[in-house]
């Protein structure tokens, strides 16, 4: 996993932690790697204009994606799976 992943996960995991029961954001479309990642994560598209994506995620799919992330470190660890960037 990359840093910028992980961060994105500690920012989620933090703010759950304060009491935040949503997530509101925007992505130029141009960055086509980061709106990719965050509609995986759960994000939905709530409007856009000629260079940006509106997006907003729930704590429900905060939730369960982090839950799917720790599952993914589970197996990586329990098979000492080795994961290295190019």
């Amino acid at each position: 996993m990359s840093y910028a992943i992980e961060s994105a996960l500690l920012v989620y995991h933090f703010a759950l932690g304060l009491g935040f029961e949503c997530a509101h954001f925007d992505v130029r479309k141009a960055n086509e790697s980061v709106w990719k990642f965050h509609e995986r994560f759960g994000a939905l598209k709530s409007s856009e204009t000629e260079l940006d994506y509106f997006y907003r995620i729930s704590n429900a799919a905060i939730r369960q994606s982090l839950k799917n992330i720790v599952s993914i470190y589970q197996i990586i660890l329990m098979f000492n799976i080795k994961i290295s960037n190019f």
